[in-house]
């Protein structure tokens, strides 16, 4: 069995809904993503979140933080 390596695809810095400042760390593994939150919360993105902007989007929906930076490794 061979497992693929987890790679580090951006960090996406913004706002939460009080005000503070987050970063989530985007990560891809084999064919599917992956955004961490600040208290170490893991989300699985649905299959069909490719771009950035779809990752931005998935990022408000689950973390209600509005992205306003990306930081490329």
């Amino acid at each position: 069995m061979v497992r693929s390596k987890r790679e580090l695809l951006f960090i996406a810095k913004g706002e939460n809904d009080k005000g503070e400042s987050c970063s989530h760390n985007v990560h891809k593994n084999g064919g599917s993503i992956f955004v961490s939150g600040p208290n170490f919360k893991e989300h699985l993105c649905h299959p069909s979140v490719s771009s950035a902007e779809q990752i931005k989007r998935e990022i408000y929906l689950v973390f209600q933080t509005k992205v306003t930076d990306i930081e490329m490794p």
